[in-house]
């Protein structure tokens, strides 16, 4: 709240009311016929929020709608960096160009850079760190957000806190002479590329048979998600014994569809992590291995 004083004077008939007003009387001065009132005025205004810019990587009609339902979004003014089909619909995923491009928009702003959101996983989820970093705006870091999104380095990660809840697992070459030879799992397994977007090129492996064929698809296909995650990849600081791992590798699970699985909601900050919500992760079919739906609130929580 910011206050303005100034020096008002009022000059009103003698007969007349005195004007109701918030203000403080310094003197009064009478002459023929009329009364004249000096006063000190304080002026009350409140000053208005600034608007902050929210750059959004991909928006879309759908989400902007949401965007605008928040509360308080009047406060908000929410900039594309770049559409929906410009990150997500073209024939290989352009991250060097959204990179390069994302940094100079940001840059060029003629305002204030408030926040860099984004909805969408690959390749927004991926870059939305070295985004961030140009412009000087807390985050994530590339690092951690690899660790959750490169399936080999998160199961590695996983299996240093937590062996006893983690699938066994190996890393797979798909273009090595047999590939099958250094699988160290049994039938069945899981195969999957370490980066990829809704499933994309995940197999479920049964015997040999199978696994020839996936490795066929895998080769044939891998270079759409591989080339642009090896770019990002080479943004990060990668563990020696991970960096052999990178965008045309896979990885080889064990079956995991017996038992719950859930979707947690939060976000960490200050060097504290916040749940605000935990979500079943449905799956349905014989081997209960395609996901079906989320359900909220979670089953855990009524069990626990």
């Amino acid at each position: 709240m910011t206050e303005v004083s100034v020096s008002q004077m009022a000059i009103v008939p003698r007969q007349s009311r005195l004007p109701t007003i918030t203000s403080t009387l310094v003197t009064t001065i009478r002459s023929a016929g009329h009364t004249c009132y000096c006063f000190r005025m304080v002026l009350r205004t409140h000053r208005t929020p600034a608007v902050k810019n929210v750059f959004v990587v991909g928006l879309d009609d759908f989400h902007r709608a949401q965007l605008e339902t928040l509360p308080g979004a009047e406060r908000y003014a929410f900039h594309p960096l770049f559409t929906y089909s410009e990150v997500k619909q073209q024939e290989s995923f352009p991250v060097a160009w959204l990179l390069e491009q994302g940094m100079h928009i940001l840059r060029a702003f003629s305002g204030h850079v408030d926040a860099v959101i984004g909805y969408w996983d690959f390749p927004v989820s991926t870059t939305l760190p070295t985004l961030r970093g140009g412009v000087d705006l807390p985050g994530p870091t590339l690092e951690s957000v690899l660790k959750c999104e490169h399936k080999y380095w998160s199961r590695v990660l996983q299996a240093e806190v937590a062996a006893e809840h983690v699938p066994a697992f190996c890393a797979v070459d798909p273009f090595a002479k047999d590939p099958l030879q250094n699988v160290s799992l049994g039938f069945p397994f899981w195969l999957k590329p370490v980066k990829s977007v809704l499933s994309h090129l995940g197999f479920r492996i049964a015997d040999r048979a199978d696994f020839d064929e996936a490795i066929g698809h895998i080769r044939a296909e891998i270079h759409r998600y591989a080339e642009p995650f090896n770019v990002i990849l080479e943004h990060a600081k990668q563990p020696p014994e991970n960096a052999a791992e990178d965008g045309s590798h896979g990885i080889a699970e064990s079956i995991i569809s017996a038992g719950s699985q859930c979707t947690q909601e939060g976000y960490a900050f200050g060097g504290a992590v916040e749940v605000y919500g935990t979500i079943d992760s449905l799956r349905c079919g014989p081997p209960r291995s395609s996901f079906s739906r989320y359900q909220y609130p979670s089953s855990l929580l009524v069990r626990g």
